[in-house]
C-alpha cells in the first residue's frame, strides 16, 4: 500500500522542478476567457497500465483528495462502482475534475479491457487531449494500438505516459514498441532518473543525466521536432541556437495539435513520482477548448459538409452527451461536453432537433460518484 508520506516525499523531490517548468513556459493563471482556463483530458490505454492510479495521484497532488486511494483497497475516485472494485479494473468511464494554478481540469478515466473499449471511444469526443497510459507489461496489448489509431483518425492530439517506472524494469523495449507505433513524432518531454524514483525535464532542460542516457540528446530531438512546424522559428533556432519560451511553447502546441508531436512523459502513480511534472504539463502544454481541434458534427439528413462549433459562450448552445447512465439517486444521468454556448440550470433546450423543448432541472459537476449542483456551465466545459 502506498503511504501518504511516500507520496509527499516524491512530491517534495519533484516540486521545485515543476514550479520552474510553469515559470519557464511563461504560464499565467490570468486566462483570456473562462474557456481558456479549461483542460479536457481523457486517460485511455490497456487494462492494468494504471490509468485510475494516475488519475488518483493527479487529484491528490492538486489537493482534490485528502488521501491517496488504491485499486487494492477499492477506494479510488475512478473505480467507484461495486463491480469495478470487485474486478480490480474499470468497466465504465468516470468523470472527475480538479483545480490547479487557476486552471480547471476535467479528467476522464476509461476502461482498458477490449470488452469495454466502446466506452473509451465514446469519451474521446469530449476531450481535447488523449493521454495514452502504458507500462512495460501492457505494451503489446491490442487496445494500445487500436485506441491510438482511433484518436489519430479523430484528429485528436495525443500524449503517452509510461507508468510504473519505479518497478525497475528496462524501459527500452517499450520505447522501441512505442516508436514503431507513433513514429518520429514520439518525443520525451521528461526522462526517468535515479532508477525510476525521479524524473528529469528534457524539454526546457538541456543537460544532465537520466536512466535512459544524456539529457542533452533527448532535448535536441524534441526541439528539432517542435521547430519543424514553424519555418521562421527554425531559422531563428539555427542562427541563434536558443529560443525564448513563448515562441517555443506556441510551436509545441501547434505541433501537438497537428499530430507532428506526440509528447512522452514518465511517472509512477503509486509513488507520485513525476506526477507534479505531469500536472504542470497538462496545465501549460495541453490545449484548452479554444485551442483544440474542434469536433465535427454531421447532420442526420446527410449531404452536407461536417459542421464545427465555435467555443464561444455567447453563441447558441451546442452540446453532446457522450455518456448516459442510470444513477441510483438521481435517475437517468447524461454526461455531456458543451462545444458552443453555455447552459444554465432550468434552461429549456432542444435535443436532436426535436421541436419540443425540455427543461434542464439539474446541472452537475461530477467527481466520480459525487455530484455537485451548479447554476451554469460554459463553453468547453463538461458536466452532467
Amino acid at each position: 500500500m502506498t503511504t501518504i508520506s511516500a507520496s509527499e516525499s516524491a512530491s517534495r523531490r519533484d516540486g521545485d522542478a515543476a514550479e520552474a517548468q510553469a515559470d519557464a513556459r511563461g504560464y499565467s493563471s490570468e486566462a483570456a476567457s473562462p474557456s481558456a482556463a479549461v483542460r479536457n483530458i481523457v486517460l485511455v490505454g490497456p487494462a492494468g497500465a494504471g490509468k485510475t492510479s494516475v488519475l488518483e495521484a493527479l487529484m491528490f497532488e492538486a489537493g482534490a483528495l485528502k488521501r491517496l486511494g488504491s485499486i487494492e483497497h477499492g477506494d479510488t475516485v475512478g473505480d467507484h462502482d461495486s463491480i469495478s472494485r470487485d474486478l480490480g479494473h474499470s468497466i465504465n468511464s468516470t468523470l472527475s475534475h480538479l483545480e490547479a494554478h487557476g486552471v480547471h481540469l476535467n479528467l476522464i478515466d476509461t476502461p482498458g479491457s477490449m470488452d469495454f473499449i466502446g466506452k473509451s471511444i465514446a469519451a474521446l469526443s469530449a476531450s481535447d487531449l488523449v493521454v495514452i497510459v502504458v507500462d512495460t507489461r501492457t505494451m503489446h496489448d491490442p487496445v494500445l494500438r487500436r485506441i491510438a489509431r482511433i484518436a489519430e483518425d479523430h484528429n485528436l492530439p495525443r500524449m503517452v505516459v509510461i507508468n510504473k517506472i519505479d518497478q525497475g524494469r528496462d524501459q527500452r523495449p517499450l520505447l522501441a514498441n512505442l516508436g514503431e507505433l507513433f513514429g518520429p513524432a514520439l518525443r520525451p518531454i521528461d526522462l526517468p532518473n535515479d532508477h525510476g524514483h525521479a524524473v528529469v525535464d528534457c524539454f526546457e532542460g538541456a543537460s544532465g543525466a537520466s536512466d535512459l542516457g544524456n539529457v542533452s540528446s533527448f532535448h535536441q530531438r524534441i526541439i528539432d521536432q517542435v521547430v519543424e512546424v514553424d519555418d521562421a522559428l527554425m531559422e531563428r533556432y539555427l542562427s541563434d541556437g536558443v529560443l525564448p519560451p513563448k515562441p517555443l511553447h506556441d510551436a509545441f502546441e501547434k505541433a501537438l495539435r497537428s499530430g507532428h508531436l506526440v509528447p512522452l512523459a514518465f511517472c509512477s502513480a503509486r509513488e507520485c513520482t513525476g506526477i507534479k511534472q505531469l500536472l504542470a504539463d497538462f496545465i501549460t502544454l495541453a490545449p484548452c477548448p479554444t485551442e483544440g481541434n474542434p469536433r465535427p458534427f454531421e447532420f442526420p439528413a446527410g449531404g452536407s459538409e461536417p459542421w464545427r462549433a465555435t467555443c464561444d459562450p455567447t453563441l447558441p448552445l451546442v452540446a453532446h452527451a457522450w455518456k448516459v447512465a442510470a444513477d441510483p439517486y438521481v435517475g437517468r444521468l447524461a454526461t455531456f461536453r458543451i462545444h458552443q454556448g453555455s447552459l444554465q440550470r432550468d434552461a429549456m433546450i432542444r435535443i436532436d432537433g426535436h421541436k419540443r423543448a425540455v427543461r434542464v432541472a439539474h446541472l452537475y459537476r461530477v467527481q466520480g460518484r459525487r455530484l455537485t449542483e451548479v447554476e451554469q456551465l460554459g463553453a468547453g466545459d463538461i458536466g452532467a
